[in-house]
C-alpha cells in the first residue's frame, strides 16, 4: 500500500550502512516510523529529506513492520536551524515536545501547522526565541487538549483578578486563595505571570515571537510550563535547552 503524506522529520538516525530510520510527523497520520534506504549515500536524492526538521512530501510504502520511503519532495529544509546552536536547541526541543504528544495513525492539523510556523519563525531575524518557545508550549498544550485555565479558579470557577493566587498542574490552571488549602500540588504565582501566559496563548504566533519580556518573568513561566508539560506528557526538558535558557 502506497500513501502520500505531508510531514516533518522529528527524528533521524543512521540505520544499517547507508539507510536512515525516521520518525515523521504527518498532517494526516500523526507519528509515522519509516526507513529511507540508501538515503545516507552522498548522491542520494533523498538526502535532504531525511535531515532533522525537514518538511517534505513523502511517498511511503507499507512494509511488514514499518513504512519504506519511496520518494521525497522537500518543501523546506530549515537548514538555518542546524547552523546555529541556539536555534538548534530550541528547534530540537519543539520537535521533542511534538514527539511526546504525537500518536501513530492520528494526525492533528493544528499541531502540524503550529510546528511548521514555529520552525519558520525560528529561522527569521528579529525573532525572540524565548518568547516564541513559551507561546509554542502553551499553544501546543491547548491543541493537545490540555489548555490551562488562566482566568478563573479551576476548583470553584470564581474569576481571579488579584493576588494571592496559585497554579495547580493536576487541576489544570489557576487556584484561588480560598480553594488552595484543598489542592495538594498548587504553587503561588503572580498575576503578571498569568497575564503573560494569557498573551502568549491567545496572541498570534508571529506577534508573540516579537514580544520583549523581562527575563525573570519569562524564567518563571519557563519553570511553570516545565512542570505542566511534565505532568501531562511525562517529558523532561532536554539538556540542550537548559544550557541556552539558564
Amino acid at each position: 500500500m502506497l500513501i502520500n503524506t505531508d510531514a516533518f522529520v522529528l527524528k533521524s538516525q543512521k540505520y544499517r550502512e547507508s539507510d536512515s530510520l525516521l520518525i515523521l510527523y504527518s498532517r494526516q497520520y500523526g507519528k509515522v516510523s519509516a526507513v529511507a534506504k540508501g538515503s545516507r549515500k552522498p548522491k542520494s536524492k533523498m538526502l535532504a529529506g531525511v535531515q532533522p526538521f525537514a518538511h517534505a512530501e513523502y511517498v511511503l510504502y507499507k512494509g511488514k513492520s514499518m513504512y519504506n520511503v519511496n520518494q521525497v519532495e522537500v518543501k523546506h529544509s530549515f537548514y538555518a536551524l542546524r547552523e546555529d546552536y541556539e536555534r538548534l536547541a530550541y528547534a530540537s526541543y519543539a520537535v521533542e515536545l511534538v514527539l511526546s504528544e504525537a500518536s501513530e495513525g492520528q494526525g492533528n492539523a493544528s499541531v502540524f501547522s503550529l510546528l511548521g510556523n514555529t520552525l519558520t519563525l525560528m529561522c527569521c531575524e528579529g525573532t525572540i526565541l524565548t518568547s516564541l518557545i513559551r507561546a509554542f508550549e502553551l499553544k501546543l498544550m491547548a491543541h493537545a487538549g490540555y489548555q490551562p485555565n488562566l482566568f478563573s479558579c479551576t476548583s470553584c470557577g470564581q474569576d481571579v483578578q488579584s493576588e494571592p493566587l496559585y497554579f495547580s498542574h493536576s487541576q489544570g490552571g489557576i487556584i484561588c486563595h480560598k480553594c488552595n488549602c484543598e489542592i495538594g500540588d498548587s504553587a503561588p504565582v503572580s498575576l503578571n505571570l498569568m497575564k503573560l501566559a494569557q498573551i502568549y496563548l491567545f496572541s498570534d504566533l508571529r506577534s508573540a515571537a516579537k514580544m520583549t519580556v523581562p527575563a525573570s518573568l519569562n524564567k518563571q513561566l519557563q519553570r511553570l510550563m516545565e512542570g505542566y508539560i511534565r505532568h501531562h506528557f511525562g517529558y523532561f526538558v532536554s539538556k540542550s535547552l537548559q544550557l541556552v535558557e539558564d
